[in-house]
């Protein structure tokens, strides 16, 4: 009887390491018996099981627990994000019906960034001074609403603006998004040779919403619609722009846009704490019908390319890359490159035109890596083509480089001071030197 008994044990604890072997991860399939979630301190739980590929009593693969833990990285709320699979497998013995349950339990370990923050940005790129101060929560309630509101000072004159989003909107993979703004802005008119040739104040009451639905990781669908009430007036204009504008015929016609659009995209770009990977293609097209104005209606076509590798040493490379067709004659509305955050060593707005590119590329390293703060080291290149021709749209108008360096808190969402110094290669008149907030891209 002993010898027996050691037989069936044996035999079962064979079928067992046979069972463990293959489900244990990167192998076959397991049940998951229990979720515990640790860390957190603000967010909801409902958060975290809302992006996990399951739930309790669910069975599993290794590529859906890794998914799941991507996804959770990608909300943007943690710093990290980290998985423990504890062994929970028992052997049933019923005669005839002596089977091995394999089970696990999922102990998810988060450290949760701190998103209500006040939110400043002071920078001079392209000859202009900027001030932004507002107040933004990225994880409202803890319930991963966002919402945010901002006064934007630029170039003399003041913006305001409020907006709301969503990420898992009616509880589905799907984001709405809501703003409404009040904005004034100086702009600048340049002629081919770049000499200063005009210039006017806009201001703008703006409202837009657009609604975006996952349907699988790498594709994405949405559409959009917007409406601008513009108009124009030499406020904070020198007399020598006035006098410039005036030679072109003066002020642009007030005029009301109203633009519907479609989107979609393809691919997905990771986050692992400030790291990025991966890839990501948005395409969008819209018409606008304008009341007032040179024309009635007009259309565009914009395509964007996002990739980013990650290298030793947890360092980036990322490469932005756009591509966009309009013909929109209205001036303010036609696409613009420079300064800042999209042709740095250039002024802000120097170039203008229906159809553009714009290619950014980047080099980061760190040489400080903590848990609350990061300093990385940059090298770049900047280049642009703008035209009114689209059969020209591949030349290139202009192209910087130059070095910079960021400091970012891993542990406080968003906030990322930068300064870059730009070198002119070609068509770069601007001055070197800019500094502000956030990633160019």
């Amino acid at each position: 009887m002993v010898a027996l008994c050691a037989l069936v044990c044996f035999a079962l604890g064979g079928q067992a390491q046979a069972q463990e072997a293959a489900d244990a991860p990167g192998g076959g399939e397991y049940r998951v018996d229990a979720i515990v979630i640790e860390g957190l301190l603000r967010t909801r739980r409902s958060v975290i099981e809302q992006e996990l590929l399951f739930g309790e009593g669910d069975r599993i693969n290794q590529a859906q627990l890794d998914e799941s833990v991507q996804r959770l990285r990608n909300t943007g709320l943690f710093r990290a994000v980290t998985v423990d699979v504890v062994d929970t497998t028992v052997a049933a013995v019923g005669g005839v019906n002596s089977h091995v349950e394999s089970g696990r339990l999922l102990r998810v370990r988060v450290d949760e960034r701190w998103t209500l923050l006040p939110n400043f940005r002071f920078g001079r790129g392209g000859n202009d001074v900027e001030l932004m101060v507002g107040l933004q929560d990225a994880n409202l309630f803890g319930s991963y609403l966002q919402l945010g509101g901002s006064f934007h000072r630029l170039a003399g004159v003041n913006s305001y603006s409020l907006w709301f989003r969503d990420p898992r909107f009616l509880s589905r993979r799907q984001a709405l998004f809501v703003e409404g703004s009040l904005g004034n802005r100086v702009d600048a008119v340049y002629d081919i040779e770049g000499n200063l040739d005009g210039g006017y104040s806009l201001s703008r009451r703006y409202f837009g919403s657009s609604l975006e639905r996952e349907w699988r990781r790498w594709l994405k669908t949405g559409a959009y619609l917007s409406f601008s009430d513009d108009s124009f007036s030499y406020s904070r204009i020198g007399e020598t722009r006035r006098a410039a504008q005036e030679a072109r015929g003066g002020l642009p016609e007030a005029m009301q846009t109203l633009t519907l659009g479609v989107s979609t995209s393809f691919g997905r770009l990771d986050r692992d704490s400030y790291l990025r990977d991966g890839t990501l293609l948005s395409l969008r097209l819209n018409q606008s019908f304008h009341f007032g104005g040179p024309q009635d209606r007009s259309n565009r076509f914009e395509a964007s390319l996002l990739q980013f590798w990650t290298l030793p040493w947890r360092s980036n490379v990322g490469v932005r890359a756009i591509l966009g067709f309009s013909d929109v004659q209205a001036e303010h509305l036609q696409f613009s490159a420079g300064g800042l955050s999209g042709l740095r060593g250039t002024v802000n707005m120097r170039y203008r035109g229906q159809n553009y590119w714009l290619l950014n590329a980047e080099y980061r390293i760190p040489s400080l890596d903590h848990r609350w703060l990061v300093l990385q080291h940059v090298a770049f290149v900047d280049a642009v083509g703008v035209t009114p021709y689209p059969d020209q749209v591949l030349g290139a108008t202009a192209v910087t480089t130059g070095v910079g360096v960021r400091l970012l808190s891993p542990k406080i969402y968003g906030l990322i001071v930068r300064v870059d110094y730009a070198f002119p290669i070609a068509g770069a008149d601007g001055p070197g030197l800019s500094f502000g907030a956030g990633q160019v891209f």
